[in-house]
């Protein structure tokens, strides 16, 4: 009987290396799915964090535009009333120029 035995634990090993290469084999063939899965994962992921640091450095862009805009912007507002003081303060003088030229005294 003890080799009844032993050819039985023979063929019970043998069905059940067949299961578990059956197992593998189910596992190999799901595997191309399963990576494809993973790399749309990994490629969405990747994407929202591109798209996160796009926001951050357009936002920061926009910062930096709007306070170059505002300092030349007052520079100019500047530059306009030092120009209009000039004007103010020489009217006459550039008048009286302008008619000493224009009528040759």
């Amino acid at each position: 009987m003890e080799h009844v035995d032993l050819i039985n634990r023979i063929i019970e090993a043998e069905q059940e290396a067949q299961r578990i290469a059956g197992q593998a084999r189910d596992k190999l063939g799901a595997l191309p799915e399963e990576l494809k899965g993973e790399t749309d994962k990994l490629r969405k992921e990747l994407y929202k964090r591109a798209d996160r640091r796009i926001d951050e450095v357009r936002a920061q862009e926009q910062e930096w535009a709007a306070r170059r805009v505002a300092q030349m912007e007052a520079r100019h507002a500047a530059d306009l009333a030092a120009l209009e003081r000039s004007f103010a303060e020489h009217r006459q003088e550039w008048a009286d120029r302008l008619l000493d030229m224009v009528t040759g005294r």
